[in-house]
């Protein structure tokens, strides 16, 4: 017992002997490294980099927190601090406490901390305050943080400004014969106090500164007073250019205003037209817009309004117009300038062509008013219309030019001229076709409801033969560009045919600048006493194209005129005594052309007047007497039991009166000779006859 109680006593006495836990301690460095010195400058306006470097010399890992410990009041002088590379990768966000993991035994450098000096940051040196902090719990407090200071030093920047006070313009006013004051601003836009020397140059009139000198702290103003004097040498729209200058006394800084003083008017306004002349249809609205300009430096109130108008003469007036101000807004700015608005009517029964001016005034108070003039042409809407198509497919030969005039008028249906551009192009086929329009693509005049025939051919190219081809004729407006009307026109080549038959020239009216060839001119078909047979004549009616449905039906026939015969012929020799003269409306045989397809017709009865039918293409042809014809010979009574004989050759032909199939002008055809082809003097459309 006495051993157990030994041995207990002297274990708690070694206990008690033994010493007691404490914090640990914790060892590592936070040193400067680039700039080794910790000293670096910054323009204001730029920024500039530093780095430091953490020694862990603790014998396990531990993680560091790195603070900028005076960032908030560095933000306060113009200087933004924080960190962008903890020594392994950047950063974001700005950060002014990160926190840096080193190694145990182990130092960290490339910790990077970036300081941006604003355009207004203060000069002179700024010290930056870094902490690291140990964050391991078990270390004594007072061996968790470590303190370095670095100094940034912000260079010296030296400027200044000169401003109008209260106003972003520089443009400055004076009335003739007067003074007038302005408040200048003269700020220090440097980061340290400044002494500036004040002036003005440029100018001739008379300038004066309250005070010549200001000294400022850094980003302060002062105001000072400008006065501008003139004298009665000076008019309305004189100007000068002036500079006001600050500059510093401390180094060659300088601020300027460059100012354009204008002589100004009491109640003085400008006013120009943007468009002076436009135009419209009876009883429509047209808007003019002009430009007003303040003359005077204050604001103003302008009053615009109609002074007077006329047509032609200052005596004309126009009656039942009305003239209205239509601007949103009448206040101008002092020397300010804005636009303006006025709205003319025109006379539900004015007359295209019309032109009405229109004097316009503005003013201000009892100022003196400016005025301007504008006109206003009085027009109706622009409309052009083809007749309606009724036949738009035509059969028709290689090599056989066809001429569309007789199926084609154009009408300008507005109530005023117009200039219209006539184009032609193939939409389907057509590309080795010949196509030419009369004077070409150009622009043709037409009066206000004036009708006329679009001169348009087209011809078959060889191996055409079986083709299908459409052409498109536009006609577009040329006073509104929006206005067209087309036609569209189909044609089928047929097949080169073995027989004989008339052929030749679709002919359906001609102009001089589209003449008939005369190699068209052929195929012959004899007929003989037809008597009252007659020809069908080529009538065409068109329709409206262009995208416009129930465009009008209306039609017109373009007849070609009837043939006037009255050529007396020679009896055969072999003919018998010829009884009594028959009447006057008797004629000898003729050969005349169709004038619808240009078969060749010989005409044997002489009964005159005579309606004849072409065989070929139905187109009737009437023949008419012709006054002072011979009559013709009797035909000889046949002999009995006279063997065949070969049938005589054609008698002469007598005088003939015939109507151009181009133009109807009545030709009197005095000459005897046949064949014979004669040009219209009208329209140069060539006929034979034979």
């Amino acid at each position: 017992m006495k051993r157990i109680l030994l041995f207990l006593s002297l274990l708690c006495a070694a206990a008690a002997l033994a010493p007691q836990a404490s914090a640990s301690d914790s060892v590592f460095q936070l040193n400067t490294e680039d700039p080794n010195d910790g000293y670096a400058e910054v323009d204001a306006g730029q920024f500039q980099n530093m780095t430091v470097r953490i020694m862990n010399e603790n014998d396990d890992p531990r993680d560091f927190e790195l603070e900028v410990l005076n960032a908030s009041d560095l933000n306060s002088e113009g200087l933004k601090v924080y960190w962008t590379h903890n020594g392994q990768e950047e950063l974001s966000g700005n950060p002014t406490k990160i926190v840096v993991s080193v190694a145990d035994n182990s130092e960290m450098g490339g910790i990077q901390l970036t300081i941006e000096a604003n355009p207004n940051a203060l000069y002179g040196n700024w010290p930056i305050s870094l902490r690291a902090h140990d964050k391991d719990t078990t270390v004594d407090p007072d061996q968790q943080n470590r303190y370095l200071n670095l100094t940034i030093h912000v260079n010296e920047k030296r400027g200044v400004t000169v401003s109008v006070s209260d106003s972003s313009s520089t443009d400055l006013s004076v009335d003739v014969d007067s003074e007038a004051s302005y408040t200048l601003q003269v700020q220090n836009t440097g980061n340290r106090q400044d002494t500036f020397n004040l002036d003005v140059g440029g100018g001739d009139w008379d300038y004066t500164l309250d005070t010549e000198q200001v000294t400022l702290d850094p980003g302060a103003s002062e105001l000072v007073g400008l006065v501008i004097e003139t004298d009665s040498d000076v008019d309305y729209g004189d100007s000068e250019s002036i500079t006001i200058g600050a500059t510093s006394v401390n180094r060659p800084t300088t601020g300027e205003m460059d100012s354009t003083v204008y002589i100004r008017v009491f109640e003085g306004v400008l006013l120009d037209p943007v468009t002076s002349e436009k135009s419209g249809e009876p009883g429509a609205m047209v808007t003019f817009d002009f430009t007003v300009t303040n003359k005077w430096s204050e604001e103003v109130i302008f009053t615009l309004e109609k002074k007077d108008w006329y047509m032609g003469t200052i005596e004309n007036k126009p009656s039942n117009w009305d003239f209205t101000d239509a601007s949103n807004d009448n206040t101008i700015d002092g020397f300010g300038t804005v636009t303006a608005r006025a709205r003319i009517t025109i006379a539900s029964d004015a007359n295209a062509n019309d032109v009405v001016t229109i004097i316009v005034k503005a003013y201000v108070g009892s100022g003196e008013p400016a005025e301007t003039e504008i006109d206003v042409r009085v027009e109706g809407d622009y409309d052009l219309r083809f007749e309606p198509l009724e036949i738009s497919e035509f059969d028709v030969n290689v090599g056989t030019e066809i001429f569309l005039s007789a199926f084609l008028e154009l009408t300008n249906t507005a109530k005023v001229s117009d200039e219209v551009l006539l184009e032609a192009e193939w939409t389907t086929g057509g590309d080795d076709w010949d196509l030419n329009i009369a004077g070409g693509s150009s622009w043709k005049y037409f009066a206000a409801g004036e009708t006329k025939k679009v001169y348009v051919s087209v011809k078959a190219p060889p191996d055409s033969e079986g083709d299908f081809t459409t052409l498109r004729i536009t006609a577009s407006s040329g006073g509104d560009g929006l206005e067209k009307d087309n036609v569209e026109l189909n044609f089928r080549v047929a097949a080169i045919s073995g027989g004989g038959g008339g052929s030749g020239t679709i002919n359906v009216g001609e102009e001089k600048e589209l003449p008939i060839p005369i190699e068209v001119l052929v195929g012959t078909v004899l007929l003989i006493g037809l008597g009252a047979s007659s020809l069908f004549f080529l009538t065409q009616r068109s329709k409206k194209t262009g995208g416009e449905e129930g465009a009008p039906d209306g039609a017109y026939s373009d007849e070609w005129g009837g043939v006037d015969t009255g050529a007396a012929a020679a009896p055969p020799a072999t003919a018998p005594a010829a009884p009594a003269p028959p009447p006057a409306a008797a004629a000898g045989p003729v050969t005349v052309a169709c004038p619808g397809c240009q078969t060749q017709l010989q005409i044997a009865d002489p009964t005159r007047p005579l309606t004849v039918k072409c065989p070929t293409c139905a187109t009737p042809l009437t023949l008419q007497a012709t006054a002072g014809a011979a009559p013709p010979a009797a035909p000889a009574p046949p002999p009995a039991a006279a063997p065949a004989a070969a049938p005589a050759a054609p008698p002469p032909a007598g005088p003939v009166t015939i109507s151009c199939p181009g133009c109807q002008t009545q030709m009197k055809i005095a000459d005897t000779r046949r064949p014979l082809t004669v040009a219209c003097p009208g329209c140069q459309t060539q006929l034979k006859l034979t």
